[in-house]
């Protein structure tokens, strides 16, 4: 599942809430011109949100992380600023306050995966990771768990690269430990995955992002980070996780 390489425009907006769905992040929908339908998370709404999806999909797609595709959505106008857009498709996705023996049914055999999430989460600090976070795909390689939502990951907690203190006591921490129980582990391969990373190759998604959402943002000091502690981070994910 790959991000359009194709430019996609919004022919119209609604209300998200109206159409059915729930989200703290989630404001509207867009219907563009591909003929598909998408989640879309603007400047307007926090303006290091789309970012923080943009790098959020892309980190998923280099640990080979299933995600909805996406795409940079141009405004219906001009005027308006580029929004991130998560197309929207017929998946399953886990009932509100589930019982644990819901969450058992439901997450089953996709604790591998889980661990995958859970380790790029714990590396650009996303405290919002929880059962509603995931979607799974049946189609004829069988059932496969699709993760979504970084819009209160990374910068969201913390500049240059998110703050460690937001995992403590988060939802992600106890969803976390919900699904240790269920045999998920610390997932090293997606940790070293995330090592082998370079600052160039995080700078080459940020410059292929819309200059929009880079107002404010130090990409050097975010740079620099990654270039300079990366490993400090890496082992602190990687302790969070026991």
């Amino acid at each position: 599942m790959q991000t359009s390489l194709l430019p996609i425009r919004i022919t119209r907006e609604v209300d998200a809430r109206a159409e059915g769905y729930e989200g703290n992040d989630l404001k509207r929908l867009a219907f563009c011109d591909d003929s598909h339908t998408y989640a879309i998370k603007r400047v307007q709404d926090h303006p290091n949100m789309p970012i923080c999806e943009w790098v959020g999909h892309h980190l998923c797609r280099r640990c080979g992380i299933l995600t909805p595709d996406f795409a940079v959505l141009s405004g219906a106008t001009d005027a308006e600023p580029p929004s991130f857009g998560s197309r929207i498709a017929s998946y399953s996705q886990i009932e509100h306050s589930p019982l644990s023996f819901e969450v058992s049914r439901f997450f089953r055999g996709h604790t591998t995966a889980l661990a995958a999430v859970y380790a790029l989460d714990a590396v650009v600090i996303n405290p919002d990771r929880h059962g509603r976070n995931f979607f799974v795909r049946s189609d004829v390689a069988g059932d496969q768990l699709v993760a979504f939502d970084f819009s209160r990951a990374w910068l969201r907690t913390g500049h240059p690269f998110g703050n460690t203190e937001s995992m403590r006591e988060s939802g992600t921490s106890v969803w976390w430990k919900m699904f240790k129980r269920m045999g998920a582990s610390v997932d090293i391969g997606t940790l070293n995955l995330l090592s082998a990373l370079d600052a160039q190759w995080l700078s080459s998604v940020m410059k292929q992002a819309p200059t929009q959402w880079l107002d404010g943002i130090d990409q050097a000091a975010i740079l620099e980070f990654w270039d300079t502690r990366r490993s400090q981070r890496i082992e602190w994910a990687s302790r969070w996780l026991t």
